[in-house]
């Protein structure tokens, strides 16, 4: 009798079934990770409280489920895919209680059967065993987890075709006004799938953020998948390179338990290196659920990035995209369309001196500040850079070498190649004798000359060599070791001999470079601009 009565107690035991060990298996997934995270549903919200994702295997694992938890979320992540993670519910029903039912069964029989005999410690007994099972009966975990789950394979992310150029993710932003970031409360699955919320709340504040740091990811992303060329840590682009730029207008969050997930509104468009109208494309992409965890601004990071990932890779073979992307190369015919030829003459004969050349240059002011300039042709047509003279709408002030002070209008420019044209009313101005037909040889002296740091210093002259010929993209540059300061941009690279072979457009100022200009060559400048020289 004591051997019954103890197998009736030990039935007792359901409260005790703490885990389930579930097999999941991922389709196709040999590379697929699999962890969990138990979600504790009904637990009093605590802020320090943190769901940790415990690591299980690959491919297929058996995976320790908490059934107290009642919700466990099974994360499957794989290089090269979007991660699929799935919030699965204790739903089976726990087969120890058919212990409990019979343990209390056996318990209520022996109580009948010691007040049928008198025997006092079988009915206490009994009572006992009746008693703990009852309780166990009603204790949780009334349900378990099933002892199988099978998953799809993830979905890999698309791979660039050979094709298309590479571009270059400029940067993504944050631009939420007050109530486009909205978040919903659901209390369970069935809840959720419904779509009955039992709570709502909107944001009350703008959240602006520019070029966040969620591109890191993305820039990794786009380089494994062939979208983005590796890193070649050059100052110089490639050629065809276009760079695409982002931003989150509006974010739908949805709670779940420790669970989140994301549908993130985004924009999308080719950032445009002249500032012509290119489409902006509006996504909406989901993230899937990601353990509830935030930062700073009140994100949950990791499913942040996942809906956004999605939607970057959208962007990147959107048609209206990569439509504007190849339409840069072709973007000078937005602005050269209408243009006549115009014809110019440029000194015929060398000066002999680069001395002898600076009546030829010129300062260019507006309210920003300055730079310099090249005349080409006597009746004043002055050649300079497109940051220089950029607005069509503006009247810039031209000094020349002896002082006087002219009104000047950008009339033709070519953003791609920083050149800009700039015509003042005046006449018998001496104008640069001009190579427009070779590019200046390496090792060749040259001389930079125009106005650096301040507007008194003009016509001021250093020396250097051609260091190079290096491709910018679409632009080939002269690289040069001449000193090249702030204010010289514009300016001329001459030859000893006071002929312009170029314009100088930029230098490369960090910490430990010297030596590092460029200068756009003349060799294009008719083309670019629609110009014609005379010759002799």
């Amino acid at each position: 009798m004591g051997l019954w009565l103890l197998g009736c107690g030990l039935a007792a035991c359901s409260p005790f079934a703490s885990t389930t060990k579930s097999w999941v298996e991922v389709e196709s997934g040999d590379s697929t990770s699999i962890a969990h995270a138990p979600l504790h549903v009904g637990l009093a919200w605590n802020p320090q409280y943190s769901a940790l994702y415990r690591e299980a295997g690959t491919h297929r694992a058996e995976v320790p489920l908490t059934n107290r938890a009642r919700l466990e979320l099974i994360a499957l992540d794989a290089p090269g895919h979007f991660p699929e993670h799935h919030i699965v519910q204790a739903s089976r029903f726990n087969p120890w209680k058919l212990g409990d039912v019979a343990g209390m069964t056996g318990g209520i029989a022996s109580m009948v059967r010691g007040s049928g005999s008198d025997t006092e410690a079988l009915i206490a007994g009994g009572f006992f065993v009746t008693f703990g099972n009852f309780v166990a009966v009603w204790m949780n975990p009334k349900r378990v987890f099933q002892s199988e789950y099978r998953f799809e394979s993830l979905t890999p992310m698309p791979r660039a075709e050979e094709e298309l150029p590479k571009m270059e993710l400029q940067q993504f932003d944050f631009n939420l006004v007050a109530g486009s970031h909205t978040w919903s409360y659901f209390e369970t699955v069935k809840d959720f799938e419904r779509g009955r919320w039992v709570g709502r709340n909107a944001s009350r504040e703008d959240v602006t953020l520019e070029d966040t740091n969620l591109d890191e990811e993305l820039v990794e992303w786009f380089i494994q998948q062939g979208f983005q060329a590796p890193p070649s840590y050059s100052l110089l682009r490639d050629e065809g390179t276009w760079s695409l730029h982002g931003e989150l207008v509006g974010l739908n969050e949805d709670r779940l338990a420790r669970a989140v997930r994301y549908d993130a509104k985004t924009r999308w468009w080719v950032e445009h290196p002249f500032g012509l109208e290119v489409d902006t494309v509006e996504l909406n992409t989901p993230s899937t659920w990601h353990v509830y965890e935030t930062g700073d601004l009140g994100f949950n990071r990791e499913a942040l990035l996942d809906a956004v990932s999605r939607a970057a890779f959208l962007a990147a073979e959107d048609q209206r995209i990569l439509r504007d992307a190849r339409s840069l190369g072709q973007a000078d015919s937005l602005w050269t369309a209408q243009w006549e030829p115009l014809s110019l003459e440029p000194a015929q004969t060398a000066p002999g001196k680069v001395a002898a050349t600076v009546n030829s240059m010129v300062t260019i002011e507006d309210e920003q500040g300055h730079g310099s300039g090249c005349i080409i042709d006597a009746s004043g047509w002055i050649l300079t850079n497109h940051h220089v003279a950029s607005d069509t709408a503006k009247i810039y002030t031209v000094t020349l070498h002896d002082g006087t002070k002219l009104d000047g209008r950008l009339v033709r420019f070519h953003p791609v190649w920083d050149l800009a044209l700039v015509k003042v009313e005046a006449t018998g101005l001496q104008p640069f004798a001009m190579d427009v037909e070779a590019f200046p040889e390496l090792g060749e002296d040259v001389f930079a000359i125009g106005t650096p740091y301040d507007v008194g210093l003009g016509a001021t002259l250093t020396r250097g060599i051609v260091s190079g010929k290096r491709q910018d993209g679409a632009k080939t540059l002269i690289q040069t070791d001449v000193s090249i300061s702030p204010g010289n941009s514009g300016g001329a690279l001459a030859r000893p001999n006071g002929v312009l072979v170029g314009i100088v457009t930029e230098k490369i100022m960090d910490q430990g470079v010297e030596g590092l200009g460029f200068a756009m060559p003349l060799t294009q400048l008719e083309h670019l601009l629609g110009l014609r020289f005379a010759r002799k």
